[in-house]
């Protein structure tokens, strides 16, 4: 299962809670090669209902956006490619 987000450099995990019911006979969590939380339950029986019921709080840092560095022409749109960088066409 993956219920709840990845942290990264914007965004922290707070709190986390996992209710399942019923409640698994065994549950393991580990990181895949993403490193996303995964968790994985096991169950014995058979049940008439099987609920997750997963909560998050996070918290998000805002970032400011790159200022990236832009031609001139660039600035407004629509621009116009220059010839050397403007997409050719290769049909025959």
């Amino acid at each position: 299962m993956m219920f709840r987000p990845r942290e990264s450099h914007d965004l922290r995990l707070v709190r986390t809670k996992l209710d399942i019911r019923p409640y698994p006979a065994e549950l393991r969590w580990l990181h895949d090669v993403f490193d996303n939380s995964i968790a994985i339950a096991s169950f014995r029986g058979s049940t008439l209902e099987l609920r997750f019921e997963s909560t998050v709080t996070l918290e998000h840092i805002e970032t400011a956006l790159p200022d990236y560095a832009l031609e001139a022409q660039a600035r407004t749109f629509p621009f116009r490619y220059s010839e050397d960088d403007a997409p050719t066409s290769h049909a025959r």
